[in-house]
């Protein structure tokens, strides 16, 4: 949705106001309804800001109707019914407010965003197209949506030279905005993901499509190429830190998890490692989280090599039963990532992985006993290594522009981060 300015800035109708009648305007059923219906709008705004959202909807559906020509009624009217899925009814709100100000840029934007997020992108770009006929000066703070919602349009149909235009022209507005930022560095991998289905590995598409998983690839990779490792030996602390990185850099821009916890033997030391450095509390799985969690907070489940994808799976409903958002990473899978749909959330690679600490291949392995606060140590290393947040943001900012490929607990962690 647009920033609040999109709203709260409108071009006010002209106030009622006594005239050289005197007294007689303030007296009209037609004056007091305009204010009945004000009071009604500040209530609704006042309930909004409470989250009584439906008490907000009730209170700017009532001042619609006693003043249904007033333009800034019926946005915000049709910005809570487009947040809580009422889409329908937002519809209306914006072609009503376009038959009274067709060239309105507020109404032009916010119907712009509606029908983007049903697909007709054609009619969403005409809508943007309008807005800025008259250059974007007019607009002042409020042309950088604008922009970033030209990009985001260009980026859905594939016209990736106007979406690089697009961010690099919003970017230049709000140079310290991270999705913008990523989403410029990132437009190489996005045409390389989406060139014809000839030209794009199979493993590469079954690995998004069916995982529901952000895959992160491993050591060197781009976080988007997804090599085909049929297997990988770790050797060192730092190896291994080198590869959970990326995902552990990921979980705190997406909101640290307060839990954090093992699944099973191998990945203690990764589960304490991840504790150490990003906070929060680490826990035993098999013990579920059931009282003063303060909320939902988000749970972390590490597993090295996940194994059984239903008991993974019942050990993730059962938390969150409890009320836990709860995060699946897998540092490596046994078997092929269709069977992890919906249940892993993060992956580093899509085969088998060896740890140092439990390498049959290997004579002698490391103990895990004190392996973590080591571990910890290559981590934060690891983390100060990466390439500024290019590695991370634009990552991110692919499954944000992807979010069919994302599980449900990424979706939710997408929305609620101010990354993408």
């Amino acid at each position: 949705m647009p920033d609040e300015s999109w709203i709260t800035n409108h071009a006010e109708d002209a106030a009622p106001r006594i005239d050289d009648a005197g007294l007689a305007p303030l007296l009209s059923p037609l004056f007091h309804s305009r204010v009945v219906a004000d009071q009604h709008y500040q209530r609704g705004l006042d309930q909004e800001s409470r989250g009584q959202w439906d008490r907000a909807l009730a209170s700017f559906r009532t001042a619609c109707a006693l003043h249904p020509e007033r333009i800034l009624y019926l946005l915000a009217r049709g910005r809570i019914c487009q947040t809580h899925d009422l889409d329908p009814e937002a519809a209306d709100c914006y072609e009503h407010a376009r038959r009274i100000a067709p060239r309105d840029p507020v109404v032009l934007f916010n119907q712009a965003e509606l029908w983007a997020r049903h697909g007709r992108l054609a009619m969403a770009v005409q809508n943007l197209e309008e807005i800025l006929s008259d250059g974007s000066s007019h607009l002042a703070g409020r042309a950088m949506p604008v922009h970033r919602l030209r990009g985001d349009l260009a980026l859905r149909t594939g016209d990736y030279s106007r979406a690089d235009e697009a961010f690099r022209t919003a970017l230049a507005l709000v140079p310290e905005d991270a999705y913008l930022r990523a989403m410029v560095e990132s437009l190489p991998r996005f045409a390389e993901f989406n060139r014809d289905a000839e030209d794009i590995s199979p493993a590469k598409r079954l690995a998004y499509t069916q995982a529901g998983a952000m895959l992160f690839g491993l050591l060197d990779d781009d976080g988007v190429t997804i090599p085909d490792y049929p297997g990988i030996g770790l050797e060192t602390l730092d190896e291994v830190a080198s590869v959970i990185a990326r995902p552990a850099r990921t979980l705190q821009l997406l909101g640290s998890p307060a839990y954090i916890g093992a699944l099973d033997a191998p990945s203690q030391p990764i589960a304490e490692a991840i504790t150490d450095v990003l906070g929060g509390t680490l826990f035993d799985p098999s013990a579920p989280l059931r009282k003063g969690t303060g909320g939902r907070p988000p749970v972390l489940l590490v597993t090295v090599n996940a194994s059984d994808p239903g008991t993974i799976g019942a050990v993730t409903s059962l938390l969150r039963a409890e009320g836990q958002t709860v995060w699946t990473y897998a540092i490596g899978l046994r078997h092929p990532i269709g069977a992890y749909h919906g249940v892993i959330d993060l992956v580093s690679s899509r085969g088998f992985v060896e740890v140092p600490w439990d390498a049959p291949s290997r004579e002698t392995t490391l103990p895990v006993e004190g392996l973590g606060a080591e571990l910890a140590s290559c981590l934060r290393r690891a983390i100060e290594a990466l390439p500024t947040l290019t590695a991370v943001t634009s990552h991110l900012a692919w499954h944000s522009s992807h979010r069919r490929f994302a599980s449900g607990s990424l979706r939710d962690a997408f929305a609620q981060s101010g990354i993408c």
